[in-house]
Parts: structure tokens; sequence; C-alpha cells
């Protein structure tokens, strides 16, 4: 669909689409690779925009990294074409509107928060931000944020891939139980104000083609997520793991109804 640019090494993380415009968007961000001839370049992340039918490349927003956590990572999409998309380790939100076309800080979460899935309501009332191990709720008219109470004992961030359907929340999420990463695809119950976590049920636990699962699409009340990332394929060094260790790629689905 995108052909990689030549010469350029990057790393694509969420996607959406815009299906009224017929626009896909992309985060992306640059690393070094092991043994990078220029250790002290500066690297860059970004959003790009694409014609959904031809694939074109329509405009590119581009910012300097700071540190190597610092990257674009999800995305959400409004009505009017208005874009919100997540800084991994910042704790920012962006957004790029429809009239000004560039991009902004739309606001800044508590220090402590990393973010990751980002999704909104389809009246564009709210967004839902996953940071660490919490959700919060931002208000977009008023940016109030609120971390949404959970019941006790519950689980409910660490979510990579986080979406809004029928007045309830999907998550992909892996958090640590000892030596175990345990992944799951959870669907949170919210209050009738979504101001609050009800309930949790799990659509599914440590499937055995799990390797770092990760970001879905919702379509039809089915929802189909990446099962195989396998982020844990690289070394500390960033060199990839010989063919022969390496899976298949398999996207999975769920139904949500």
């Amino acid at each position: 669909f995108v052909q990689p640019i030549e010469g350029e090494e990057r790393g694509f993380l969420g996607m959406r689409i815009d299906v009224n415009r017929r626009i896909l968007w992309a985060n992306w961000h640059q690393d070094l690779k092991p043994n990078d001839p220029d250790p002290d370049r500066q690297l860059l992340t970004g959003i790009s925009k694409f014609d959904l039918e031809s694939g074109q490349l329509i405009r590119e927003y581009l910012i300097e990294k700071t540190d190597k956590n610092h990257l674009f990572n999800d995305v959400a999409i409004a009505r009017d074409g208005t874009v919100f998309f997540t800084s991994f380790s910042y704790g920012m939100i962006y957004t790029i509107d429809s009239v000004n076309d560039e991009i902004e800080e739309f606001l800044r979460m508590p220090e402590d928060v990393w973010n990751n899935g980002i999704d909104i309501t389809p009246d564009d009332k709210y967004l839902f931000v996953v940071g660490s191990d919490r959700i919060f709720r931002v208000e977009l008219e008023t940016k109030e944020f609120l971390e949404l109470p959970a019941p006790e004992d519950e689980i409910v961030g660490w979510g990579d891939g986080l979406y809004f359907h029928d007045g309830h929340l999907v998550a992909i999420t892996g958090h640590r139980e000892g030596e175990h990463v345990v992944n799951r695809v959870i669907k949170m119950r919210l209050s009738d104000t979504l101001d609050r976590i009800t309930g949790i049920e799990v659509l599914d636990q440590d499937h055995p083609l799990y390797s770092n699962p990760t970001t879905g699409a919702i379509a039809d009340d089915w929802f189909y997520y990446i099962a195989t990332a396998q982020f844990e394929k690289f070394d500390e060094e960033g060199n990839l793991a010989p063919w022969e260790e390496l899976s298949d790629t398999y996207i999975l689905k769920l139904r949500l109804k």
C-alpha cells in the first residue's frame, strides 16, 4: 500500500482511517540501528497523511525526538477530521485540526504517565487515553481530565490499543505477574455517564499465538487485532532474532456482541 522510503528507516505505529475523507493517518518514528555510522544524528517522529485509495502521501507532520521514547504512538479522529495522537514518553496529547493543519500541543498528562492507546466517543465529547496503569477520560471542550475509577484489584491499564465501542472500552493489555507477562484483550464496561469502569470481561488471554499482541480495529462488532508484533524478538542493541526464531504474522478476531 505504501512503499518504504529509500534510505530511511521508519517504524510505523498506530494508524486510523478517516472514513469520510478517505484518509489514512499513520504515526511513525526513527530509531538508531545497531552500529549506526552517525549515532549523534537528529531523529524524527511524525504522523503521515495518506490518500486511502491510492496510498499517495498527502502530507507529513514532523517534530524532533528528544529521547528514544519520545514518539507519536496512537491516533484518534473526530468527525470534523481533527486528529488527536499520543506521545509515548512525554504524557502529551497532540492535535492537528482541520483548519490550522499544523501540529499543536493539546494537553499534557501527569508526569508519571506514559501515553499509549487513545479513542474518541462518537459525539466528539470525550477522549479516552491509556496512561501507564490507568485509563483517563478527557473532555474535549474544557480539556478536563479524569482518572477513571475501576473495581478494586482489577488491572485496566498498560493498554497498547484502546477502542470505544457501544459504551464500552476494548483494550489490548500486557501486565507482569512475577516473571510472566499476561497478555489479554479486555472489554471494560463503563457507567452510563462514562466516568467509571464498572466491570471487566476478559475476551482472550495468553492465546498460544501471542507474541506481543498489539493494536486493532473494529468492524461490524468484530475486533481484529495483531497477535504477533514480536517486539521481544529484538535484543537490547536492536538486533532482530534469527529468521528461524520469528513467527508468521497473525491477525485474530473476536466478536464483541
